[in-house]
């Protein structure tokens, strides 16, 4: 699912944020390892150098966002629990600076996070399919997947 909504909506107001680079623990890139089914450390670590903003919550999940030329991208967002996949996703949204739009790709069977953007005022544009050749060796738990990378990563 594709969503996205202009920070202009929200109330609460977050000024510009300085790019910094960031890294990921060790422990959230096993989460992730555990959530996707799949390793990408080296995927992960390159798109969290490039990122806007981070939030690590070791074991308990991480969440990334990056400046695009048309939003704010939203994503990769992992975590065990939903009451941490909401936290991870609000504290990314507050931090994005307030006049930009937000994009948001939602797995499907995130109930939870597709819940929080239908309240948060997001709206579908697009519907993703993910696909694979073969045996799907590597299905991953989209259940704990807040936000993919890009349709491309997952």
């Amino acid at each position: 699912r594709w969503l996205s909504k202009c920070r202009n909506a929200m109330d609460e107001a977050a000024g510009e944020v300085e790019k910094l680079p960031l890294t990921l623990s060790t422990a959230a890139l096993a989460t992730d390892r555990g959530i996707f089914g799949a390793d990408r450390t080296a995927l992960l670590q390159s798109l969290a150098a490039g990122a806007l903003n981070g939030v690590d919550l070791s074991e308990n999940g991480y969440g990334l966002s990056r400046d695009g030329a048309r939003a704010i991208y939203l994503g990769p967002v992992a975590a065990n629990e939903p009451a941490q996949g909401e936290s991870i996703i609000r504290e990314l949204i507050n931090r994005a600076p307030a006049d930009r739009w937000i994009f948001w790709d939602i797995p499907d069977d995130n109930g939870p996070a597709v819940a929080l953007a239908a309240s948060l005022g997001f709206e579908p544009v697009r519907v993703l399919t993910r696909m694979w050749l073969g045996e799907n060796d590597t299905p991953g738990d989209p259940a704990r997947m807040w936000a993919l990378a890009d349709p491309a990563f997952g």
